[in-house]
């Protein structure tokens, strides 16, 4: 039973990736179930590694004073065999502690991206400090804090027009107000804990432009004069990237600006609604199970 655990959790981890290129959810929906779902995968596969080291920490902490009889109680538990249990015990720590590592990693780089106030050209926009950075690469990007930036690079700036470059202030303010940022470093997470995981690159990347199309659609409110702008904003940086994947990415996003977020199928609706549900549903009803195995396996050492 464990096993399926973390077998179904690793599904649900490259499930967004698998859904990509034939859902029609627009992206709001998509970024919310995606990340919901590499989220509840991360959790079942920890919760499943736990269960199944749990033989080994109770024979290791000694738990009730009888190793004997320990050793043949937890024996019987699933997928018995203490070897197997001290190494998915190991394995959940490993997880957990990268988990955490790439989190705080990603503190940091946003804290190391803030300006200075004596570096470049600030200037307020409502409640953001906008500042134009002198690079030549085509940089935009939010730094979040108390005090929230949009960077822009001085190479941006010349490429674009003043009308497209308020188009690319009001993408990252989008980001801002919506809370992109959690689904970004998510996204970051997954790849350096999963990365080596078939699908799950695929998942993060969906979960990313997912997010990119939801802020280009919320930072046109539906106006056919901000489309306009953001689109040709878009264009002419499509036309500035050097990879194929950057380039590729742009024109989904320009591609999306023409239809909007409302074109998704009630059936696809439905399922991005119940998917999370059923799947914690499922992880939770493991690790009572899990438990209870736990448990009985204690009662049977102090007999």
């Amino acid at each position: 039973m464990t096993l399926f655990v973390i077998l179904g959790s690793f599904v649900l981890l490259g499930l967004p990736g698998l859904l990509d290129r034939c859902h029609s959810l627009g992206p709001a929906h998509f970024a919310r179930l995606g990340r919901a779902s590499m989220m509840l995968g991360f959790i079942g596969v920890v919760l499943g590694l736990a269960a199944w080291g749990a033989p080994a920490i109770l024979h290791l902490a000694d738990a009730v004073g009888v190793p004997g009889l320990c050793d043949e109680a937890v024996h019987r538990l699933p997928l018995g065999g203490l070897e197997l249990a001290i190494a998915a015990a190991a394995i959940a720590v490993a997880v957990t502690g990268r988990a955490l590592a790439a989190v705080r990693r990603a503190r940091l780089s946003a804290h190391r991206a803030r300006v200075d106030p004596c570096f470049g050209r600030h200037r307020r926009v409502g409640r953001y400090d906008v500042v134009v950075i002198p690079s030549a690469q085509l940089v935009a990007v939010g730094v979040p804090g108390d005090r929230p930036q949009i960077v822009l690079s001085q190479g941006l700036v010349a490429a674009l027009s003043p009308v497209e470059v308020d188009a690319v202030i009001r993408h990252e303010v989008a980001h801002h107000r919506l809370g992109h940022r959690q689904y970004l470093v998510t996204a970051a997470v997954m790849d350096q804990v999963f990365g080596w995981v078939p699908r799950v690159r695929s998942s993060t990347r969906s979960l990313r432009n997912a997010v990119e199309a939801w802020a280009d659609l919320e930072s046109t409110q539906s106006s056919e004069a901000r489309t306009a702008t953001l689109r040709s904003a878009l264009e002419r940086l499509a036309t500035e990237r050097t990879t194929t994947a950057s380039r590729h990415s742009i024109e989904r996003r320009i591609a999306r600006l023409d239809f909007g977020d409302e074109i998704y199928s009630s059936r696809l609706r439905s399922v991005g609604a119940w998917v999370p549900a059923t799947a914690l549903a499922l992880i939770a009803a493991v690790a009572l199970l899990s438990a209870s195995q736990i448990l009985d396996a204690v009662i049977r050492c102090r007999v």
